[in-house]
């Protein structure tokens, strides 16, 4: 079987985990109790598939269902009374209230009696019941690989985005004195923004992933996190967009109080007005009579060179001028900064609520207008 298919849940089954193999160990002492007793060919040679498999490591959750069956067919009544006493109680411990409800309806009615019709029940849900349980055990292994594997990328996802932060951290402080470096001052600010928003948007998903359920329908749950995957990465991604908003929202003044950061911004820069003026003779008062001399021509007009205007004298700021005079004005202020950010990518729903209430306040307040003006 191919990588790519193992990964993708197809082909053969699994193999057996390490607690499989003890489960497998803890069976095979059951089985040297009755193995006397086993004289169907049939059986024997399911035995023999079974230990074979064993020797190779390719034991799977069906071989340890297929041989606790086995062995329970040879076992005395009174022994699978005491075992399913066992797996009823282990069953309510991994399925929900209306599962266990659906399975009481499967009940052998009293297991005090001893009837042929009574044994035949009890062999009957202990079959079932060993089934259903080797079932969940194989979906859990599955889920468990799967979920680490979405935590691995998730952790590499956020110490990208640790490592260019700090990178660019460390540049804008070795860099102080050139544009660059103070060009990259100012990104270092956007940059521990969004590696807050994307570090609370791992948090997040680490909780979302631990918190698929276990008891239910385990092709269900599974399919849950197998098919939902992408949904899961797009919220380191989403927490960055909405960390940068909330940045953007606190420069901006629309969120302001106590436990809030106060974001200083640049001042609009100063405007330069230019007036055209031209070097040669001067113009002489109006209604003055203008003497001209045949032959001589006034000097040519020299104009005036336009200076040429660096960011902070230009009368509009651009993205390199705000990137670069935006940020917290003191340490406390840089802490709920980033406190912020981490909210804004943990809990999903404050940035797009938040846009929403100011979307609600701006209908109600141009309504509330085109009232007064009617």
């Amino acid at each position: 079987m191919s990588e790519q298919t193992r990964k993708s849940g197809q082909g053969k089954p699994a193999k057996l985990p390490r607690y499989g193999w003890l489960y497998f160990a803890h069976l095979q002492s059951e089985y040297d109790l009755v193995a006397h007793s086993i004289t169907d060919a049939a059986q024997q040679e399911c035995l023999k598939k079974i230990h074979a498999k064993k020797d190779e490591n390719l034991l799977t959750w069906d071989d340890i269902c297929l041989f606790a069956q086995l062995i329970a067919k040879h076992q005395d009544l009174d022994t699978l009374k005491g075992k399913l006493c066992v797996l009823r109680t282990e069953l309510r411990s991994i399925t929900t209230a209306a599962e266990y409800e659906q399975f009481s309806a499967l009940r052998t009615p009293d297991l005090a009696q001893v009837t042929p019709q009574i044994e035949q029940q009890v062999r009957s849900e202990y079959h079932f019941l060993i089934g259903e349980f080797c079932l969940r055990y194989s979906f859990i292994a599955a889920r468990e690989e799967f979920r680490l594997r979405l935590m691995r990328w998730g952790t590499l996802l956020t110490l990208f985005f640790f490592l260019l932060a700090a990178l660019i951290g460390v540049f804008a402080l070795k860099n102080q004195n050139s544009a660059l470096g103070s060009l990259a001052y100012g990104f270092s600010t956007l940059t521990m923004v969004v590696f807050a928003g994307v570090t609370g948007a791992f948090v997040s998903m680490q909780q979302r992933i631990q918190s698929i359920p276990n008891r239910g329908d385990p092709i269900f749950n599974l399919s849950l996190l197998i098919h939902g995957w992408f949904g899961i990465f797009l919220s380191p991604l989403t927490g960055a967009i909405f960390a940068i908003i909330l940045y953007l929202f606190f420069a901006g003044g629309l969120l302001k109080g106590n436990i809030f950061p106060n974001v200083q911004t640049p001042p609009q820069p100063p405007v330069i007005n230019i007036d055209a003026r031209v070097e040669g003779t001067p113009s002489a008062p109006e209604g003055s009579p203008i003497s001209s001399s045949v032959g001589t021509a006034s000097p040519t007009p020299t104009p005036v060179s336009s200076p040429t205007l660096s960011f902070s004298q230009r009368d509009t700021t651009d993205l390199t001028y705000f990137l670069k005079h935006t940020g917290p004005i003191a340490g406390t202020d840089y802490a709920l900064l980033l406190i912020w950010s981490f909210i804004a990518g943990f809990a999903e729903r404050f940035v797009p609520d938040s846009l929403m209430r100011l979307v609600n306040q701006n209908e109600t307040k141009a309504k509330s207008e085109t009232e007064v003006a009617k």
